[in-house]
């Protein structure tokens, strides 16, 4: 996690610390509600917006599971603070706010494990009918099974404290979701997965206010309108960072991508160099071992580039890469490219089994090579190109580089030309 994702994550803990001294500030306002009903309606709107931009966003960036706990979370929110509208017969606040301390951990667990990182009509069928289920759930055992309700839901044998009013077993279902949570860790899921693990703590601070006051008083909404809004910040940087990674990272390597280099190119010293490397005898690597193992290439690759070089590592399409140097002369910038082309050609690159030879060869065989590592032999070709006051614009810069890649290829490969060095 990078120190700025770390500082928010911290700065929003220490909020939501402060929070009941924040009510505790606010709430005397309100024996004159009457007098300042407008102020308190923009105030529980608040949440509202800041839920439905992070639905909009994760519709954006095609997340399945940002979407549908978002909406979990803002369909609580509406039932919480309107609830004298509804007409559930005797249900009351206490009943729900339990009812939901159950369903929403095990709602969760159905939506990370059911829910696809990408859209399709067939998932969001399904997880819309999970999470409809679940709350439905969540109204008819109290409403219909009010005597199951009252010796299951409300058991307080361990936690028996007139401050804790929810059932003793949503900690065990809490463990639960938590564990299946951190089973599905990735470094693209992490931010997420601690996201909701922090905003589903939280919002049992409402579960259990609600429980304890058992009515839709001022007090219970105003403390969840303040929770709410201090929470709606969680998701919506979570899904505004990965909006930012979608667009301008490579998901592949981890890389800046290309729209990234274009966005950014007018920021770039006046001294600038340009390399464009792409990968020798890609189309016959490509055809022999298969997608798999390119895809490792171009990891094994852009790992190269990163460690070795000075410049600042970019990914341009399915075979290219880009670095950037700065304030760099020219023959520093060659010396680099070329170090880093002939430590390349002695890395060995492990070229293992493919996965249907692994398939019928067993679990035990998966591990072995299909050639020997020091057999397989990666070289690169790199053209270079420099920001002149002719050639000072990005679409300029790049073709001059790939006209140099262009040349280093012809020449058979596995070398550095920059474009002052062709000859016609």
């Amino acid at each position: 996690m990078s120190a700025s994702r770390l500082l928010f994550y911290v700065t929003g803990a220490l909020i939501l610390v402060l929070l009941p001294v924040i009510y505790g500030i606010i709430y005397p306002l309100f024996p004159a509600y009457t007098q300042f009903k407008t102020g308190y309606d923009i105030i529980s709107y608040i949440p509202y917006f800041l839920m439905f931009m992070g639905l909009l966003i994760a519709v954006k960036i095609e997340d399945s599971r940002a979407f549908w706990n978002t909406f979990v979370f803002l369909v609580i929110y509406i039932v919480l603070i309107n609830f004298q509208y509804f007409q559930f017969g005797d249900l009351q606040l206490s009943d729900i706010a339990q009812s939901f301390s159950v369903f929403l951990p095990i709602t969760i667990i159905f939506i990370t494990f059911f829910s696809e990182k990408k859209y399709s009509v067939k998932g969001l069928i399904s997880q819309f009918f999970i999470v409809a289920g679940v709350f439905f759930l969540s109204f008819i055992l109290p409403i219909h099974f009010k005597t199951f309700f009252d010796i299951v839901f409300s058991s307080h044998i361990f936690i028996n404290h007139s401050h804790w009013q929810l059932p003793d077993y949503i900690w065990f279902l809490l463990i639960i979701m938590i564990s299946v949570l951190y089973l599905k860790i990735n470094k693209n899921t992490l931010p997420l997965l601690i996201t909701l693990t922090v905003l589903v703590f939280l919002l049992f601070q409402c579960f259990n206010l609600s429980a304890i006051v058992n009515a839709p008083t001022h007090k219970v909404k105003l403390y969840i309108i303040l929770l709410y809004i201090n929470m709606g910040f969680f998701p919506l940087y979570y899904m505004l960072f990965s909006y930012n990674k979608k667009e301008y990272f490579d998901p592949l390597t981890g890389l800046r991508n290309e729209k990234y280099l274009r966005k950014v190119f007018r920021k770039f010293n006046s001294e600038l160099s340009l390399a464009i490397i792409e990968i020798d005898q890609s189309e016959l690597f490509l055809d022999k071992y298969g997608k798999e193992e390119w895809s490792n290439l171009l990891r094994f690759l852009s790992s190269h580039l990163t460690a070795e070089s000075d410049g600042e590592a970019f990914r341009l399409d399915d075979s290219k890469f880009a670095l950037i140097y700065e304030k760099t002369s020219a023959s520093d910038v060659l010396w680099q490219l070329n170090s880093i082309r002939e430590k390349l050609s002695h890395k060995k690159f492990i070229i293992r089994q493919h996965p249907q030879k692994r398939k019928i060869s067993g679990i035990s065989e998966r591990g072995k090579l299909e050639t020997a590592p020091n057999d397989t032999v990666v070289t690169i070709s790199v053209g270079i190109a420099h920001k002149s006051d002719v050639i000072n614009t990005y679409e300029s810069l790049i073709k001059e580089a790939l006209f140099a890649l262009k040349s280093a290829k012809s020449k058979g490969g596995n070398r550095c030309i920059r474009t002052e060095d062709i000859t016609y």
